[in-house]
């Protein structure tokens, strides 16, 4: 997660002639390093869930569709009862 940003700063940081070699273009694969470095991550936290018998959901949806509101009125509705 925060790797991204420390890599895209890395890339930023470097002249863009030190990217060329020969005239070519060479690409620095920071971008896989990253995703599997989330991977690995991930899954750590889904076994230490798992150990805890804690139940994660990731709801995903565009802005505004009422994923928060619906939440907390559940919640609020099984706390009351």
């Amino acid at each position: 997660m925060h790797e991204s940003g420390i890599a895209n700063s890395v890339i930023e940081a470097v002249p863009k002639e030190a990217l060329f070699i020969g005239g070519t273009m060479n690409r620095v694969p920071l971008e896989q390093k990253v995703l599997s470095e989330n991977d690995r991550l991930a899954g750590e936290l889904r076994e230490r869930f798992r150990e805890h018998g804690v139940l994660c959901l990731n709801l995903i949806s565009s802005p505004g569709s009422g994923k928060t509101t619906s939440l907390l009125l559940r919640t609020r509705a099984h706390f009351a009862a």
